[in-house]
Formats: structure tokens, C-alpha cells, sequence
């Protein structure tokens, strides 16, 4: 949640939303539990055997089994783990699964586990799951004949109830949590790079998260629930910036002389519109940096001078030394711009290919082209964005928050909010009262002067127009209560089911055709938390079918099947253009992938009024493009019959199949 140098941490591990990355770096070596003699001392000795055992066997040459039996196994066994292996366990009336292992608090509660578990409940005592496969396979990708490894750790979790699940291939050693595991969200170590590094503190963060005292201590536990305490108060932290950053860049744009703005209430409308755009386009920024899809680290020109990450440091340098900022000067806006279009349209020598999103785009937000934010308001907004306070040792200090470890949803439940507001000019001194400005009664108590602009809500406008924000538990129950009886029926004319519930995919083109021609539409769609959750469902449905298409390459494959169904699939429509934008935002950060441009959601998620009616009459002048969809309806029918005919040629297929 807050930011370390990310490829600096390599060396111990990679945090993939599981825990929060400052808690892990800052405040687990705080922790009484880091520093226990008897940890450290059992870590050295594990160590050292390690060391010596890779040296002997060299892990990377051996084939799955004896990967297995020489390697993985005495790993295990130096971490003190019990467990019994391939255990069938049955999950209700779906069939079963069999994990490599289920791991156990002793040796004699693993030798007392039976072959074929039947109910959850008969290894209810047990720790975890894990699954092995071999050395330097994809986790995240589904080979030929075989399951997505991320996706098969999750079932079983699923299938046997349990909290914990340990994946590897011998290298890389993942611990999922059942709650998250579906989101392939994880901790993972890089065990042959601990082992090379000669450093026993980073070897903890493999040998304390993954021995058998971490589990049954209670530890990951408490570092599980420290972290989400931990980011819950900075996810509360950044909403107050957010909020702020927005006032200091309104009050930017007016101020700034050469714009020669006027605080009449059309401009100020204006202002507020583009000051939320400007937003967005940080926000994305930030969250494609923090991820590596813009090419940090690759570029070294981008990464040390063009970056947002770089503007972010020079802002945290310039405040904390308390650099003068001139009111008149556009130097951090213009370095904005100059990344904006550099974005928007590519640029060969940062390695940035176009993205082509109207987010970016000048033409389509010429106000923010043609008007500028000074640095004495933009440098402390942007530091609002970059960094919140932290207490440490009853010391506060302020650190930069770490995007990548954001939820997309949570982040579009704050920027929704802000559409609840205007803008306004105080026309007396102002103080806070809970959310809202009331008159101050002292002047020391004023947070804003007269002619200053503040945030209010603007006469109850989103409830006017009937915009809620739908908690998470329902918009999952709608979603799945949906989608899973037409996903059900799909697969069932392409693939038959075993009776373990495992589907056996026999026509992978056409199943996946039909699956991308499913339209789903989200009439008031707000922040986008409805679509995002639906290309979420289809996505990890067809992951788990475990289809692998040949044009994969190295991409995560529940990435890569969020942006198909994306840009197939989901439409949407809200009565606010800002919440237009904010929709489109979210599926961006849904469907990340480096090099992919972000035109493809501009024709699904538009600007309408869903409870004003239309005769078909009017769609001859809606600005809706009747004949494209007839034409993609009429493409996808073209493909399956062309696969038929190549089937029947005796040609291969786009996937391959178990």
C-alpha cells in the first residue's frame, strides 16, 4: 500500500495484493515474532541445508517427479511441514480434487488422514493445500493438457475449505488465502534467488511465511490482519487527499493569471469537470507505474525524468525542503502535459507505444490543453496523490502510497463519491463540520478564506438522479445469481463434465465464441463496479476452462481473457459523463496489459439517460452504431463456421485442448 523500491525487493519477495507491501517491509521486522532466537536460529540451519542440498542436486534439471521428491519434499521438510499427500477431497455434491498435499499440525494427524476426504469437515483441523509443478513453469497460464496452476490452487481451496494454500514450482513459492485466491491475488518468493543473495534476513521472508509455525502460531494471521488494518486506515487516509487535491487544483486553474478565469457558476462547472479529469489521469498513471505496464525500469530516460514517479520524488524534494513555489510558473504542469501526450500518442525513444484513450487525448479535453495549473497549488496536490502520513515509533513521517496494491473497486468508490459535489467560492471564512463547510465562529478556525473554493454537495444531485454506490455483497450475489446459469449452458454444448464437476473443453472456438457474444449492459453504471465484476466472472470462467489461445505469448491469462470479454462483452451507460469517464477508467485498471491500447471500451461505456425511453423509429438518429454490432454478430458467426470447415479439413484449431 505505501511505496518501496520495487526492484530492490525482489531479493525477498513479491507481494501480489495478499498482504500490504509497507506493512511488510516497515513493520513486520518491528515485529517481537522477527527477531525470536528460535526463529532465527531454525532459519539459519534450514538455510544452510538448503544451500547445500540445491548445490548437490541443482533443481532446475530435474524433470516434474523428481523435482518433487528431491527438492520440493526436503524444502518442506526443512520448513518442519507435516503432510499427507494426494488426498482426494470432495466438495458437497461437486465431485472432488486432489492437491499434491494437505498439510496437517503433526505427523500423526497426517498418517491418520484418509485417502478420499468427503466433507470439508474431515480436514477441518488441517493448515493448507499446496500443489508442486515443474521447475520454470508459467503459473499464471495454463499449458497444453494441463490446468492453470493459479486457477487449480484456488479450487482446491474452494473444494477443501481450508484458509491457506501453498503453490510452487520449485523456484517461486506462493501462499494464496482462500478469500482473495479466485483474484489471483498472493505472496510469493523467489526461493533460488533467496538462496543466492547470502542474506539470512531476506531468507525470513520466505522461511516465516511458509514453515509450519506460521500457520499454526498464528502469525500469518496477524500479518494478514495487520495489513488489512493497516491499508483500510491509508485507503481512508487517501480519500481525504483525494479530496483535497481536488480543491487545490480547482482553486489552481482559477488562480493562474494567464488563464484569466472567471468564478462564475458555468466556469466554475468547468473547472470542477476537468480538475476530476485530471484526477483520473493521474490515478491511472499512478496505478500503471506502480504495476510496471508503463515502462518503468525498462526505460531509463522514463523511469528518472519522464516518469510520474519521478515528478512525484522532485515534489516530495521540493516540499520537504521547503523550495519558494511560484504561483506563475507551469513547470510541473508542463512536464504533465508533455507525459499525457506522450501517453496518448506514443513515444518511440520512452519505449511508449500509443494508447489511444480519450482520457489522455487534447481534443477531447481542450480546457485542460489550453489552461494551466500553477506549481504553487499542482506541487502540493500532487503530493496530496503521492504520499499520506504514517506514524512509526510515535513519529510521523510522510511516505509515498503504493498504487499497485489499490483496489480498483475501493479506488472507484472514492472518486465516485466526489461526483456527489460541486464546486464552490466561499464567501466568508469557512470551517469543516463533519463532511460539510459551515460559517467559522473563530478566524483561527477557518480552513477556507472568502474567495477560496470548496467542495459542497451539489443540491442532492446524485440521489436526484438515482446514483448509489452498491456495496460489494450484492453486487457479487447479482453477478453470479446472473451469470453463472448462461456460463453453465455455454460450456455445456462445448465441453462435457465429468463426474468430479471438471470440465473437458471439446470445442474451445466455439464455446469461446459464444461466450463472447454474450452482451451485458449495466444501465446506471457509476464507477463501473457492476462491469468490473462481470469481466472479472466471464474472465475467471474461461481460466479456469483452462483454453491456453496460441496468442498468449507471456500475458497473465486471466488478463488476457478480462480484456477480450471487455471489449466483447460489457456496455454501459450513466446519465454523468464524469462517471462515463470514471467507468472507463476502472475497466483500464481491470484490464492492464503493457503495449494493449485503451480505445477499446470508448463505444461500450457511453452517456445516456437509461430510464428515458425510444421508439425504434429514433435509432435511425441515436448515436448508437446498430450496423457494427449486426456486423460482429455476423463475424462471429462467420468464424465458427469457418472453424467448422477447417475442423473438418483436419486443420488445427486457435486453442488447444486437454
Amino acid at each position: 500500500m505505501l511505496e518501496t523500491e520495487q526492484r530492490s525487493l525482489s531479493a525477498t519477495h513479491r507481494n501480489n495484493g495478499l498482504f500490504a507491501d509497507y506493512y511488510l517491509n516497515e513493520i513486520v521486522p518491528t515485529l517481537t515474532e522477527w527477531d525470536d532466537a528460535t526463529l532465527v536460529s531454525q532459519a539459519t540451519v534450514a538455510y544452510d541445508e538448503l544451500r547445500r542440498l540445491r548445490e548437490r542436486i541443482q533443481p532446475e534439471s530435474l524433470d516434474e517427479a523428481q523435482l518433487e521428491e528431491q527438492w520440493v519434499k526436503p524444502v518442506l521438510d526443512a520448513l518442519n511441514m507435516s503432510y499427507s499427500v494426494q488426498v482426494k477431497v470432495r466438495y458437497r455434491e461437486r465431485g472432488h480434487r486432489k492437491p499434491d498435499y494437505v498439510f496437517v499440525g503433526s505427523d500423526a494427524d497426517a498418517r491418520a488422514l484418509t485417502s478420499e476426504i468427503y466433507d470439508p469437515e474431515q480436514i477441518a483441523h488441517a493448515l493448507a493445500v499446496g500443489d508442486a509443478k515443474r521447475w520454470g513453469v508459467n503459473l499464471d497460464q495454463s499449458a497444453p493438457g494441463q490446468r492453470n496452476p493459479a486457477q487449480q490452487i484456488d479450487e482446491y481451496l474452494r473444494y477443501s475449505e481450508l484458509p491457506w494454500g501453498i503453490l510452487t514450482d520449485g523456484r517461486t513459492w506462493r501462499l494464496y488465502h482462500r478469500d482473495t485466491s479466485k483474484y489471483n491475488t498472493y505472496y510469493a518468493v523467489d526461493l533460488d534467488q533467496l538462496l543466492d543473495a547470502d542474506n539470512l534476513n531476506n531468507f525470513l521472508y520466505f522461511y516465516a511465511f511458509f514453515r509450519k509455525e506460521a500457520f499454526t502460531s498464528g502469525w500469518l494471521v496477524k500479518v494478514l490482519a495487520g495489513s488489512e488494518d493497516f491499508a483500510q486506515k491509508l485507503t481512508d487516509k487517501l480519500e481525504d487527499e483525494v479530496y483535497e487535491a481536488l480543491e487545490m487544483i480547482a482553486q489552481g486553474f482559477l488562480d493562474y493569471r494567464r488563464n484569466q478565469l472567471s468564478a462564475d457558476a458555468t466556469t466554475l462547472r468547468t473547472i470542477y469537470e476537468n480538475s476530476l479529469v485530471l484526477l483520473y489521469r493521474l490515478l491511472f498513471i499512478f496505478y500503471a507505474e506502480s504495476r510496471e505496464i508503463l515502462p518503468m525500469f525498462d526505460n531509463e530516460t522514463y523511469t528518472n525524468q519522464r516518469s510520474l514517479t519521478a515528478i512525484k520524488r522532485r515534489v516530495a524534494h521540493d516540499l520537504d525542503f521547503n523550495r519558494a513555489l511560484n504561483a506563475d510558473s507551469s513547470s510541473f504542469y508542463n512536464s504533465l502535459r508533455d507525459l499525457f501526450f506522450a501517453i496518448d500518442a506514443g513515444d518511440p525513444s520512452l519505449d511508449l507505444p500509443p494508447y489511444n484513450g480519450k482520457l489522455f487525448a487534447d481534443r477531447q479535453h481542450l480546457f485542460l490543453a489550453d489552461n494551466v495549473v500553477g506549481d504553487a497549488y499542482l506541487v502540493p496536490a500532487l503530493d496530496k496523490l503521492a504520499r499520506v502520513d504514517v506514524t512509526e515509533n510515535r513519529r510521523q513521517k510522510r511516505v509515498f502510497v503504493d498504487y499497485r496494491d489499490l483496489d480498483v473497486r475501493h479506488l472507484g468508490s472514492i472518486y465516485e463519491k466526489l461526483l456527489e459535489y460541486e464546486l464552490a467560492v466561499a464567501d466568508q471564512p469557512l470551517m469543516l463540520k463533519g463532511q460539510q463547510y459551515v460559517p467559522a465562529k473563530k478566524a483561527e478556525d477557518a480552513l477556507k478564506q472568502a474567495g477560496q473554493v470548496y467542495l459542497r454537495t451539489g443540491s442532492n444531485e446524485r440521489k436526484v438522479t438515482g446514483s448509489y454506490y452498491t456495496p460489494d455483497y450484492i453486487v457479487r450475489f447479482i453477478v453470479e445469481k446472473t451469470l453463472e446459469p448462461l456460463l453453465t449452458d455455454i460450456t455445456g454444448r462445448h465441453a462435457t463434465l465429468d463426474e468430479d464437476g471438471q470440465w473437458h473443453v471439446l470445442d474451445a472456438d466455439g464455446l469461446v465464441a459464444e461466450v463472447l457474444a454474450l452482451n451485458v449492459l449495466d444501465p446506471a453504471t457509476g464507477s463501473g463496479h457492476f462491469v468490473v465484476d462481470v469481466t472479472s466472472y466471464i474472465a475467471e470462467w474461461l481460466t479456469a476452462l483452462s483454453l491456453r489461445p496460441h496468442d498468449l505469448g507471456d500475458e497473465d491469462e486471466l488478463i488476457y481473457w478480462k480484456r477480450l470479454v471487455a471489449s466483447a462483452c460489457i456496455y454501459a451507460v450513466d446519465i454523468n459523463p464524469l462517471a462515463v469517464e470514471l467507468a472507463k477508467l476502472s475497466m483500464w485498471l481491470t484490464t492492464l496489459a503493457k503495449g494493449k491500447p485503451l480505445s477499446f471500451l470508448d463505444h461500450h461505456i457511453r452517456m445516456g439517460n437509461s430510464l428515458v425511453g425510444a421508439s425504434l423509429s429514433d435509432f435511425d438518429e441515436a448515436d448508437v452504431d446498430v450496423k457494427a454490432e449486426k456486423n460482429r454478430q455476423r463475424r462471429i458467426k462467420d468464424a465458427e463456421k469457418r472453424r467448422r470447415e477447417a475442423e473438418a479439413a483436419g486443420q488445427a484449431t486457435l486453442f488447444d485442448l486437454d
